[in-house]
């Protein structure tokens, strides 16, 4: 059960990234799994819901083309 929760919820995270920046479902899932593992000791959100850029690492665009 727990799985299926957690594809649910990458389902609308892939949707609402390719809605907001542009881009096909297939690439918002590449660029969310990208995310994904560069991300160090955890989530870059904490548990209040606010963005902490301290957690994340620089994305290389040039990774992304």
């Amino acid at each position: 059960m727990e799985s299926q929760k957690g594809s649910r919820s990458l389902e609308i995270v892939k949707g609402r990234v390719a809605k907001v920046l542009g881009l096909t479902p297939e690439t918002a899932e590449v660029l969310l799994r990208r995310a994904q593992s560069r991300m160090s000791g955890g989530t870059s959100l904490n548990f209040t819901g606010e963005f902490d850029p301290s957690k994340t690492q620089p994305l290389d665009v040039a990774e992304t083309g």
